[in-house]
C-alpha cells in the first residue's frame, strides 16, 4: 500500500480513521492519544445552545461484514489476538456488541502500533465499561512488558448513586512501544507540598525550608515541601468540565485541556508529532498548538472538523491556510460522493461551510440556521435564515415543503436551498412562488427562498452568508467555537 510522506504536520483527516491510518508511513508519531468510543450503548449529541442538538456519534456496536473482514485480517497477523476475540464471540452473543467493538478497536490498535515510533508512547482513554477487555488487546499488540501505567482520572461531576458506589473515574492505559521510551517528569512535576505524611515529623532546615522526615534502618530521610515530584497514577487534581465551564464547547465526551497538557508535556518534546485518531472537539490539537507540537487529527464527523478548525482559529490564532484538512469535499464530484455515502455528513459539511449552526429536524434532517438583524419600525430585531439541503440535485416541491416546515419551526423569514445543478426554469419558478420578505423598515424586498449550488459553496462560501444588508446595519454573526458548539 502506498504511504504518505512522513512529515505530515498540522493535518486533519475527515473519514474513517482506519483508512486514514493505513496511508500514514511507519513510525511517524512520537505520541498517540485516543479517546475512542467506550461501547457505552449511548447516542451522544452535540449541543448548540440550550435546545438545539445534533447527533455526534452512536456508541452502539453491531457485528457486520466489516467485523468479519477485520477478524480475518487479525487472524493472519495476530493469531493470539484472534483467539481472544474468537473466545469473546463464544462468550457473548453477536448482538451484545462487545465482540464487534473489540474487533473494531483491535484492527485500529494494530495500525496505531505500526505508526508509533520505537521511542513513542500511546495513551488509550477509556472508562470501566470496556477498559479490562481493551487492556488484553493492547497487551497482545504492544506486549505486557510495554505496559507502563493504568492511570485513574478521578473527577467530581453529576449526582450520586444510591444502590452502588458512584462512578466517578475514567481509565487511561499508558503503553510504550519499546523499553526506550521518552518521558519527562520535570515537565509535569508538582511540588510535594506541606501535607502531613504518615508517621513523619515536621521540620525546617537552616534556610527555613520545610520538610517531613522519617527514620528507617538508622537513616533519616527528608522530603522537602518544594521538591518537584512526578504525579502518581491517580489524578485527582484535574477537574471534569462542568456545564458552565468556559472551556466547554458542547461537544460530547470533551476532555479538559489540562488533562491533555499533562500527557503531551510528559511524553513528548517540542517539535514532536502527536496523533489523535478520535479528534472529537479538538482538545488534543489545541494542546499541541499551545505547546509547540506538530499534530495529526482524525475524525469521522464534519462537526469535529469544524469544531477543531474553529478552536485553532479563535484560541490559537491560526488561519485556514496554516493547516490542512484532507477528505472534505474539494469539488462537486467529491461532494456528490459524500452525499451518496452519508447524507447526514454531507448536510453537516454544507451548512458548516456557510458558517450556519447545524440543527436536527425530526431526527433525520440536518439543516443550518443563522441569525441576522433587520430594521423594523426603526429598531433592530433578530430574525433567522435556514439552510436546507435538497433531496435531489435541484430544488423540488418536496424540498420546498421541508423548508417551509423548518422555517415555521424556527420562525425563520428566509431560506437557502442547497443543491448541485444550476437552477432550471422550473426550480426558479418554484422558488419565486414563495414570495418575498420585506425588510429595512419596509423599503426592501428579498426572495423568501433562494438557491445556492455546492460549487458556489466550495468556491465562495461567503456568497451564501451575504443574503442581504439591512439598511447598512445588518450585523453578521461571527462563528467562533463558542457559538458553534455551546
Amino acid at each position: 500500500m502506498e504511504r504518505m510522506v512522513d512529515n505530515a504536520q498540522r493535518t486533519m483527516f475527515f473519514g474513517d480513521n482506519l483508512s486514514n491510518l493505513r496511508i500514514l508511513d511507519d513510525e511517524i508519531a512520537d505520541l498517540i492519544y485516543l479517546d475512542p468510543p467506550y461501547n457505552s450503548k449511548r447516542v451522544y449529541n452535540i449541543n448548540f445552545g440550550s435546545e438545539a442538538q445534533v447527533k455526534a456519534f452512536d456508541d452502539n456496536w453491531r457485528w457486520d461484514q466489516d467485523q468479519n473482514r477485520w477478524l480475518d485480517e487479525i487472524k493472519q497477523s495476530h493469531k493470539a489476538l484472534w483467539a481472544y476475540i474468537d473466545a469473546l464471540l463464544k462468550m457473548f452473543p453477536r448482538g451484545h456488541g462487545l465482540p464487534a467493538y473489540i474487533t473494531a478497536m483491535a484492527i485500529r490498535a494494530i495500525e496505531l502500533h505500526r505508526v508509533l515510533k520505537k521511542t513513542g508512547s500511546i495513551y488509550v482513554h477509556v472508562d470501566p465499561t470496556a477498559s479490562h477487555y481493551l487492556k488484553i488487546v493492547l497487551d497482545q499488540i504492544f506486549g505486557t512488558s510495554s505496559f507502563r501505567n493504568e492511570i485513574v482520572w478521578h473527577y467530581q461531576s453529576g449526582g450520586r448513586q444510591k444502590k452502588q458506589f458512584s462512578k466517578k473515574h475514567d481509565t487511561i492505559l499508558f503503553y510504550s512501544k519499546s523499553n526506550n521510551w521518552f518521558f519527562d517528569p520535570d515537565a509535569i512535576g508538582e511540588k510535594r507540598g506541606t501535607q502531613k505524611r504518615n508517621n513523619m515529623k515536621r521540620g525546617f532546615d537552616e534556610d527555613g525550608r520545610g520538610y517531613w522526615s522519617i527514620k528507617s534502618n538508622g537513616k533519616i530521610y527528608k522530603y522537602y515541601d518544594d521538591e518537584v515530584i512526578t504525579p502518581s497514577d491517580v489524578w485527582i487534581d484535574i477537574s471534569h468540565l462542568q456545564q458552565k465551564d468556559p472551556e466547554r464547547l458542547g461537544y460530547p465526551t470533551q476532555k479538559p485541556l489540562r488533562l491533555l497538557e499533562r500527557i503531551i508535556l510528559g511524553s513528548s518534546k517540542k517539535g514532536d508529532l502527536i496523533l489523535d485518531p478520535y479528534m472529537g472537539s479538538g482538545t488534543t490539537i489545541e494542546a499541541c498548538e499551545l505547546h509547540g507540537r506538530n499534530w495529526i487529527g482524525m475524525d469521522v464527523t464534519h462537526h469535529s472538523v469544524a469544531c477543531t478548525a474553529s478552536r485553532l482559529e479563535y484560541r490559537c490564532g491560526l488561519k485556514s491556510d496554516d493547516f490542512e484538512v484532507i477528505g472534505v469535499p474539494a469539488d462537486k464530484e467529491s461532494a456528490h460522493h459524500l452525499k451518496e455515502n452519508d447524507k447526514s455528513q454531507f448536510a453537516a459539511w454544507a451548512v458548516l461551510s456557510v458558517h450556519a449552526i447545524p440543527q436536527q429536524y425530526k431526527e433525520k434532517t440536518i439543516y443550518g440556521i443563522r441569525r441576522f438583524s433587520d430594521l423594523k419600525n426603526g429598531k433592530l430585531h433578530s430574525d433567522y435564515i435556514v439552510y436546507v439541503v435538497c433531496e435531489g440535485d435541484l430544488p423540488a416541491e418536496i424540498d420546498i415543503n421541508n423548508a417551509q416546515a423548518i422555517m415555521r419551526a424556527q420562525k425563520a423569514s428566509l431560506c437557502y436551498l442547497i443543491g448541485f445543478d444550476d437552477p432550471s426554469d422550473k426550480s426558479s419558478l418554484l422558488l419565486a412562488s414563495q414570495g418575498v420578505h420585506t425588510h429595512g423598515n419596509g423599503r426592501k424586498e428579498t426572495p423568501v427562498m433562494q438557491y445556492i449550488t455546492v460549487a458556489q459553496i466550495i468556491e465562495s462560501p461567503a456568497l451564501a452568508q451575504d443574503f442581504f444588508n439591512a439598511g447598512g446595519q445588518h450585523r453578521r454573526q461571527d462563528v467562533s467555537q463558542t457559538d458553534l458548539f455551546e
